[in-house]
């Protein structure tokens, strides 16, 4: 009887990573050598131990001269593909929705429950695009593999997450907003005080910490998250209060009295919705896989989609002449 698998979603995110020098974060490290090197071994060999038992594996490294994704034309400049595995001991069980015990899955000596991670590298200007997954390999561990690479008395490798530029000016070009989301390190910090000012809702931030506290002294942190539930592009916060507050809290980030600040809003009725994290606002990919017949998503698969992406947004990652 063939088995149907209830139809569904998985939304996978990557994130952008420049490598660079871990004692000097302005000095780029081309990672060609490096991966070239971990090419030649084999990939039985390409192992480090993780925590907690488990070990990570470089199971496999192609080079793309011109990748073309399916439904694609070829691309015009080369592609490194790389598939971290990360192998586990433990043995999970199996279940169904009418039986209250698990089952134990059995698997031979020389097999384990495993999870893919799919890394893109772009040698020609230095990118590595890495898939952020909690049961696979995290990007410390991808450092990790390339550091132990290197000779000895060479400096380490750091991958730098990239953040975008303008952020603050990205958020003020919202003319609709639907979601404010900040943290206050201290809100009885009198700098943050003197910074408000007579901005009356962040006033009443303070106000209410104040009303809430006892006469001591201590550090009291706010956390202020306000939405509209729905999509509706016509549903929105009043312009002229929300772009006040963003001028009021975007330069206490430098000083770390605001270490949160996500803002969603659309420049338009007909923009989609965009979310600028004013503190660490990152490069990212989101890539919704459809989960049908089966519930793994083959890291070629995975590769395909995201490569597709990486090439509408590249154009754009050129340094300028």
């Amino acid at each position: 009887m063939e088995r149907v698998f209830m139809a569904s979603t998985k939304n996978i995110r990557f994130d952008y990573f420049k490598p660079c020098l871990e004692d000097d974060s302005d000095t780029e490290v081309n990672l060609l050598p490096y991966i070239e090197m971990l090419h030649t071994i084999p990939f039985e060999a390409r192992v480090m131990p993780y925590t907690a038992g488990h070990s990570i594996r470089l199971s496999h490294t192609q080079y793309h001269a011109n990748y073309q994704p399916d439904g694609s034309s070829p691309f015009p400049f080369p592609l490194w593909q790389l598939i971290f595995t990360r192998m586990r001991p433990d043995v999970p069980g199996v279940t169904k929705r009418t039986l209250p015990d698990l089952t134990p899955l059995d698997l031979e000596d020389d097999e384990y429950i495993a999870e893919d991670t799919t890394v893109l590298y772009d040698s020609t200007i230095n990118y590595l695009i890495i898939q952020r997954n909690r049961t696979g390999a995290p990007p410390s561990v991808i450092q990790d593999f390339f550091n132990g690479m290197h000779d000895e008395g060479q400096s380490a490798i750091e991958l730098q997450i990239i953040t975008k530029t303008n952020p603050l000016e990205r958020a003020l070009q919202h003319r609709f907003h639907h979601s404010f989301n900040v943290r206050i390190k201290n809100i009885r910090n009198p700098a943050f005080e003197n910074a408000v000012g007579n901005n009356q809702t962040l006033n009443n931030v303070i106000h209410i910490g104040r009303a809430l506290s006892t006469e001591q002294e201590y550090p009291v942190q706010a956390e202020l998250i306000l939405k509209i539930p729905t999509r509706n592009p016509e549903n929105t916060f009043k312009n002229s209060i929300h772009t006040g507050i963003l001028n009021v809290l975007n330069p206490l980030i430098a000083s770390d009295i605001v270490d949160k600040l996500i803002i969603r809003g659309r420049n338009d009725e007909e923009s989609a919705l965009e979310e600028v994290d004013l503190v660490q606002d990152v490069l990212r990919e989101w890539i919704k896989f459809n989960l049908e017949n089966s519930r793994l998503i083959p890291s070629p698969s995975i590769f395909d989609r995201l490569a597709y992406s990486y090439a509408q947004r590249r154009p754009n990652l050129l340094p300028t002449p």
